[in-house]
C-alpha cells in the first residue's frame, strides 16, 4: 500500500509533516492555496506585483510562523487571514509611495 500524495491529504496533516520536519509538505499547501488566494490578493490590491508581493510574504509568514496555527485543520483561514493582514500593508506602503506632498502652491504651476 503506498502512501497519500501530498495533494490528497488534508490540511492538518500537511502541517503535522512540516512541522515534523518535512518542508516539501508545504509545497503542497502552497499549490492548494496559491491561485485563490492569489486571485484575492489582485482583486484587493488592483496590482499584480502587489499581489505577488503580498502572497510570496503571507507564504513566507505562514511557514515561519506554522507552529502559532492553533487549529491545523484551518490553515487556510489562518492563512487567509495573513494574506489579509500582509494586503492592507502593501496598500499602505503604496499609497505612501504614491503619495505627494506639495508645501508650495506655485510648485503646482
Amino acid at each position: 500500500m503506498s502512501l497519500p500524495s501530498l495533494a490528497d491529504q488534508d490540511d492538518a496533516a500537511l502541517v503535522r509533516h512540516v512541522l515534523d520536519g518535512d518542508a516539501r509538505a508545504y509545497a503542497g499547501l502552497v499549490a492548494r492555496y496559491r491561485d485563490r488566494l492569489g486571485r484575492y490578493a489582485l482583486h484587493l490590491l488592483g496590482n499584480r506585483a502587489d499581489a505577488e508581493e503580498a502572497l510570496q510574504d503571507a507564504f513566507v509568514r505562514a511557514y515561519r510562523s506554522l507552529h502559532r496555527c492553533d487549529n491545523p485543520a484551518r490553515f487556510g483561514a489562518w492563512l487567509f487571514q495573513i494574506l489579509v493582514n500582509r494586503c492592507r500593508t502593501v496598500g499602505a506602503q503604496r499609497a505612501r509611495r504614491e503619495r505627494t506632498l506639495v508645501q508650495n502652491e506655485a510648485a503646482l504651476n
